[in-house]
């Protein structure tokens, strides 16, 4: 932690001095360095902060920030905080400081229960021209890939892009493959990825490895990830717990359907609604179709089993859904929507600092 003082402080002290190089400034999760940046401008000043516009603490966590949740009183540089988990450590206040902080998915929503009601929700991005299933012909790019891993072209193939940790439980995919492998004979599971765990879930995948039913890719660098999901029939999130998941953004720029766990904002990102006290009985039990795939319970083996098995006959429903998911991927979460959005957060903090 001291280390990580030390940098924060110097790092402030270094913005500082060059401050009037930039028109705002925006830190990931680096509250010591907007506590230190905003002392060295109290000091500079020789002034106290004014008050918070802020919207009341009740306001509902889907709705839109106001304007006055921006703090007005910016006297040289505004800083913007990007919080990428709610279990942020700020003994100092930083967060609170900060002239604007913004997040996404689930650590939005507990910050706006907590620290800042006027928490921005700007989602994370993904290269929709990286991942589109235009710039890469899925029909001849699948038949290339399938092809150099001798995979059958007739296959049903799932795919899971993550890391070998407990929170994604990759057991329970396997245990759901195996299961859906019964009434799915050609059922083929690839596996991107690295972890502490990558040993223990092969172990439990031997007989499916031996089958052919499971392929453990490794690591994968980023730039070849597109061919893996064009490759695949469906995306598959087994996990118990996401805030808010790229390989669902990738799958879904990537034109595929998704069979996803009721685990927060996921489903919501595929047309279901956000995992909360109100709805999640809605997943309690059983698979829940939405527009753009499936919502099953976590750790539900039986209902993910099932959902895999009634997509992989229906391979219109297969298109219908990975068209959708495409669509909202482009409309919603590219680079440029979410620049968009940050750009007119800098732009009113920049017009509130000169005013």
């Amino acid at each position: 932690v001291m280390e990580f003082k030390i940098f924060e402080w110097l790092a402030a002290r270094w913005a500082f001095r060059h401050r009037d190089e930039f028109d705002v400034i925006q830190v990931c999760e680096l509250p010591f360095f907007v506590h230190n940046f905003k002392q060295m401008e109290r000091k500079r000043l020789n002034d106290r902060p004014s008050a918070i516009a802020r919207p009341p603490a009740d306001m509902s966590p889907n709705a839109p920030p106001p304007s006055q949740g921006l703090r007005r009183t910016c006297r040289l540089l505004p800083i913007v905080i990007r919080l990428t988990a709610p279990d942020f450590h700020d003994p100092v206040g930083g967060v609170s400081q900060a002239d604007a902080a913004i997040a996404s998915g689930d650590t939005m929503r507990k910050i706006r229960a907590s620290t800042r009601p006027d928490c921005h929700d700007i989602p994370n991005g993904v290269d929709v021209h990286l991942f589109s299933p235009k710039a890469h012909p899925p029909s001849s790019n699948q038949s290339r890939y399938r092809l150099r891993h001798r995979i059958d072209p007739s296959a049903f193939v799932i795919t899971l892009v993550g890391r070998f940790q407990t929170v994604k439980n990759h057991d329970l995919l396997i245990r759901a493959v195996r299961r859906a492998g019964q009434k799915v004979p050609g059922i083929v599971l690839l596996l991107a990825g690295s972890g502490p765990l990558r040993e223990s879930i092969e172990r439990k995948a031997d007989d499916l490895i031996q089958a052919g039913q499971v392929r453990f890719l490794g690591e994968v660098k980023h730039g070849d990830l597109p061919e893996i999901y064009h490759a695949a029939n469906v995306n598959v999130i087994s996990s118990d717990y996401e805030s808010f998941c790229f390989a669902v953004l990738e799958g879904m720029a990537s034109g595929l359907p998704h069979v996803v766990t009721a685990t927060d904002w996921v489903p919501w990102l595929i047309g279901g609604k956000k995992v909360d006290e109100r709805s999640v009985g809605e997943y309690a039990s059983g698979v829940t179709e939405v527009p753009g795939g499936f919502v099953v319970p976590v750790g539900d083996e039986v209902a993910l089993a099932a959902a895999l098995v009634q997509l992989s006959k229906d391979p219109e429903k297969q298109r219908a859904m990975g068209a959708w998911a495409e669509q909202r991927a482009a409309r919603d979460f590219s680079w440029d929507a979410s620049a968009g959005k940050l750009m007119a957060i800098y732009e009113q903090l920049k017009s509130m600092a000169t005013a």
